[in-house]
């Protein structure tokens, strides 16, 4: 283990290792440890975390979705108490945004006890899933109110339940939401969480990597486009196209991508450049310059899935011409390289001057118009998120194996699109999610189909002549 990582060990017997809390503007106090347990209970919100709550709109939750589909019938009593239990074995799932008022510096997580309500709630029988998934996604979850998920349960026909869930953004990361519903079905199995080799408090307060004497020399665009609009003006709220590739097709991507010397990843983001840069030229938009934000997980590699909070690092992929997919690809792949070799600023440009740790939260929030507005005209097109390959899920004991996993990330305007990807033993899942106002559900569907056939095109293309170190 090295320095770093050395210094997050658990304490013993203090569920956050003596991890010194921060006064109102960010002057660090009781550095021998916890003077109460009331302020042990008590965490400061990183520049993620700020930039995540001050930029939410109304109408416009920023939220999380995650859906999974098992092959049988869960039981509600038993889904019940392994939520309670993953919970109770997890801080900072219970974590709520404390009442500081408007002139503290930073914002602080405080961590109850137990939750202020039961997350779970059963939808109906016979509910229409279409209908379930968009209002998960346009109900707010406040952050004042633990825990900040929320769980339904959809009792599913002769295909299986389902389960949404749905988290704030401020607090989890798609990484954490799979985690702690991962601590769900152990617990609903009756089996333990395996215990983390570092702090999840203190390991969501490290620094990033150190990046390699490497800079990014990119000459920026300076507007990038807007996906074309072929939806209903005025409409509000969220949809969410959901697609699995079978076996054979994901397994295309993955040799298809070696044989360039890329990654999925890789092919991914040229496959959505390529479907975008159609979209905008069959629908009259503008293709070029077009831009892909691309999160990239900083999370300490021993405990990727143990450590509930917001840790992606947002970078950007410029797109000049999609016009020579091969070429396109190359591109990428070189970007994606150089991108994880250099500093990815955390949440994004934004986090810079709403995360700022010395300016009071009532200034940051006057500041909020201002960067929308700047939002509003450079704010990349779209994002990819690829959760990669993931490990196998346990199955819940009794309901039969996980046939479907997806993730959805937020899509708030400008960008008003996101595309989620993630690989489940042999097949990989998309969620395409979507502002109705921009995409309706018919042009959704559309551009899904243009995407995959984008991925299959790319997947077909002979090996390059010269290939990068994946």
């Amino acid at each position: 283990m090295n320095g770093s990582q050395g210094r997050l060990r658990r304490g013993v017997g203090d569920p956050f290792g003596g991890f010194a809390p921060e006064s109102p503007c960010g002057a660090r106090t009781d550095p021998g440890g916890f003077a109460s347990q009331a302020r042990s209970v008590r965490l400061p919100f990183t520049a993620v975390d700020e930039t995540a709550d001050l930029l939410e709109r109304r109408g416009e939750p920023n939220v999380i979705l995650l859906e999974l589909a098992v092959g049988g019938r869960l039981d509600e009593a038993r889904l019940r108490t392994a939520v309670r239990d993953a919970l109770g074995a997890h801080p900072m799932a219970r974590a709520r945004k404390a009442a500081d008022g408007l002139w503290h510096c930073r914002s602080s997580w405080e961590i109850p006890a137990a939750p202020d309500l039961d997350p779970l709630t059963v939808a109906a029988p016979g509910a229409l899933r279409a209908d379930e998934r968009r209002q998960a996604m346009d109900t707010a979850v406040p952050l004042g109110v633990s825990p900040l998920l929320r769980i339904r349960l959809l009792p599913g026909g002769g295909d299986g339940d389902r389960l949404l869930v749905v988290t704030h953004h401020a607090l989890f990361d798609a990484i954490s939401c799979l985690g702690l519903v991962t601590s769900v079905i152990r617990r609903y199995n009756g089996a333990p969480d395996p215990v983390a080799e570092v702090d999840p408090a203190l390991a969501r307060t490290l620094p990033p990597p150190a990046p390699a004497p490497v800079r990014a020399q990119r000459a920026r665009p300076a507007r990038p486009v807007r996906v074309a609009r072929v939806g209903t003006a005025g409409a509000e709220g969220y949809g969410c196209v959901l697609h699995a590739l079978g076996a054979s097709a994901t397994e295309a991507l993955a040799t298809g991508a070696r044989r360039q010397g890329a990654t999925v990843n890789d092919l991914l983001i040229t496959g959505l450049a390529l479907a975008l840069a159609r979209w905008n030229r069959e629908h009259g938009g503008q293709v070029t310059p077009l831009r892909i934000t691309m999160p990239i997980n900083a999370r300490p590699a021993d405990s990727r899935f143990e450590v509930i909070s917001n840790l992606s690092r947002l970078t950007s992929i410029d797109i000049a011409d999609g016009r020579d997919p091969a070429a396109l690809l190359v591109s990428v792949a070189q970007q994606t390289r150089l991108a994880k070799r250099t500093q990815a600023p955390a949440g994004g440009p934004a986090a810079l001057l709403l995360g700022a740790p010395r300016l009071p939260y009532a200034v940051r929030r006057s500041l909020v118009p201002v960067v929308r507005t700047v939002a509003r005209r450079y704010a990349d097109t779209t994002m990819l998120s690829n959760l990669g390959r993931l490990p196998a899920l346990p199955s819940f004991d009794g309901a039969g194996p996980i046939t479907h996993l997806w993730m959805a990330a937020p899509a708030p305007m400008p960008r008003g699109l996101s595309v989620s990807a993630l690989t489940v033993e042999d097949r990989l899942h998309l969620a395409v999610r979507h502002r109705r106002g921009v995409l309706d559900t018919a042009a959704a569907t559309a551009f899904t189909g243009r995407l995959v056939a984008a991925f299959a095109e790319l997947a077909e293309l002979p090996a390059a002549p010269e290939q990068l170190p994946i």
